[in-house]
């Protein structure tokens, strides 16, 4: 669902409401919550008693995770309800034409690139939770800012700032309001300088479950004395093995983040 395809506010959110998880049931009063508001306010803003605050909308933003883009429209498409004059409503209508040509631009420039520049692979490569964030798009639970921030123990402002990232870079889309995979993968040379940033990452979150595993992970440490002419024979088996678990992660679907260091756990 495209906010670009809207003209009303309200009709957006009630629809993106309607299309999350158990038909949105809850969501009424997870977003007042968030908003610090009574649920009986919310209620009557979207049955056409009321109108959004700014302020109010602009955090109805942060708890949907709209992007920049988005959000500006969104503000755009308030600012035109509450208008008082019809000289006013004409201003926020031009504003809000010109932002959808700026969405098909966008649209377009982000369909066709797939390779990160390095300014953006600095970033992605900087901690865990880009990817994690990226990967975990693929399972229908954690479609949505909330559940993400939910799982993954970060704030509903980072997630936000996450999603706006991966979208940007076009690894993640968004359809009907729920955030996708993009490409289906992303790969650092071991050449590049931020693979050692990347490995330490992942090293490093998979080490917070050493102390309390399940039967289904494991850690194995092995300090080993052999001989030189040893040691590449242990790495083609261990190239060999990985070789062997890409045909599993291809054919496998989404349901669990797991992360394989030859340490195996659930993030």
């Amino acid at each position: 669902m495209d906010i670009f395809n809207f003209n009303d506010y309200k009709a957006y959110i009630r629809q993106l409401i309607q299309k999350m998880p158990n038909e949105g049931r809850g969501q009424v009063q997870s977003l007042a919550q968030h908003l610090s508001v009574h649920t009986t306010l919310i209620s009557h803003v979207f049955s056409g008693q009321k109108e959004l605050s700014l302020e109010h909308s602009y955090g109805l933003c942060d708890y949907f995770g709209l992007t920049e883009l988005e959000r500006e429209y969104f503000m755009i498409l308030v600012s035109h309800a509450r208008a008082g004059t019809v000289n006013l409503k004409k201003f926020y209508e031009k504003k809000r034409e010109e932002l959808k040509k700026q969405s098909l631009t966008i649209s377009k420039r982000l369909i066709e690139r797939v390779t990160l520049k390095s300014e953006d692979q600095a970033l992605f490569y900087s901690d865990w939770y880009y990817s994690a964030t990226r990967l975990l798009s693929s399972v229908e639970t954690y479609q949505n800012p909330t559940a993400l921030s939910e799982k993954l123990k970060l704030s509903i402002e980072k997630i936000n700032q996450i999603l706006d990232f991966l979208l940007k870079t076009g690894l993640l889309i968004k359809d009907s309001g729920l955030y996708k995979l993009g490409p289906n993968r992303t790969h650092i040379d071991a050449s590049s300088i931020f693979a050692g940033r990347h490995h330490k990452n992942w090293h490093l979150k998979s080490m917070e479950k050493f102390d309390n595993l399940s039967d289904d992970e494991l850690v194995y440490t092995c300090p080993v004395l052999i001989e030189k002419k040893d040691i590449p024979k242990i790495k083609k088996l261990i190239l060999e093995f990985l070789e062997s678990t890409d045909k599993v992660f291809d054919a496998s679907g989404s349901e669990e983040l797991c992360c394989l260091n030859i340490d195996w756990v659930k993030i």
